[in-house]
C-alpha cells in the first residue's frame, strides 16, 4: 500500500524524534536527559494539534485544590480554562481543559509502570472524583427536550498515555490495563 504524503511526515517527526533522543544518550544526568525526552516528544506533538491545544507540564489542579503528581507533558484545550503558567510551558492546568497526559520514560519497566499506573489513577481518583459536589457537581446538567427531563453526562477525563524509548521486562505489560 502506498503511504500518503501525511503518513510519510509524521513518520519523518518520529524518526527525527528517535534520531534526537539517541543523540543525548550519553549525557549522564538522568534529570536532564528525561526533560529533554519530553522536549522532544512534546514537539513531535506540536504539528499534529490545532491551534486551541496547548502542550505544557505540571500539575493538574481541580476546584477543590486537589493537585495531581507531576505530569511530564500536558495537553489542554485553551479555549476552556487558560493554565496558571509559571514559567515558559511549566505550570498549574486547570482540570477541565485537560485532554490528554503523557508520561516520557527513558525506560520502562515494571517498576516505571506499576508508579505510573498509580500517578494515572491518583489523576483519575483524585482529581477527576464524581463524588465531589460543586457547581452542579462533576456533572453538567442537561436539560432533555421533554419537561422535567434531566440527564447528567461526565465530565470527559483526560486520555492517560505513556512513550518510552526503551523497555524492559516486557512480560509484566500484559498484566497492565
Amino acid at each position: 500500500m502506498k503511504r500518503t504524503p501525511v503518513q510519510k511526515h509524521a513518520s519523518a517527526l518520529v524518526k527525527g524524534m528517535i534520531e534526537q533522543a539517541k543523540a543525548i544518550g550519553d549525557i549522564g544526568h538522568p534529570v536532564s536527559k528525561g526533560k529533554l525526552r519530553e522536549l522532544f516528544v512534546g514537539n513531535c506533538l506540536k504539528p499534529f494539534l490545532t491551534s486551541q491545544f496547548g502542550i505544557g507540564t505540571g500539575h493538574i489542579i481541580n476546584h477543590v485544590g486537589d493537585e495531581s503528581p507531576e505530569c511530564d507533558i500536558i495537553i489542554y484545550d485553551k479555549r476552556i480554562v487558560t493554565p496558571f503558567i509559571m514559567n515558559q510551558n511549566l505550570g498549574l492546568f486547570p482540570f477541565e481543559s485537560v485532554v490528554a497526559v503523557i508520561e516520557v520514560k527513558s525506560t520502562l519497566n515494571s517498576t516505571e509502570l506499576t508508579n505510573i499506573n498509580k500517578n494515572f489513577a491518583s489523576i483519575i481518583e483524585d482529581i477527576y472524583d464524581d463524588s465531589i459536589n460543586w457547581y452542579r457537581g462533576y456533572y453538567i446538567d442537561v436539560i432533555d427536550i421533554a419537561p422535567n427531563l434531566r440527564k447528567r453526562i461526565h465530565m470527559q477525563r483526560p486520555l492517560l498515555s505513556v512513550v518510552a524509548f526503551n523497555v524492559k521486562d516486557l512480560k509484566y505489560l500484559h498484566q497492565c490495563h
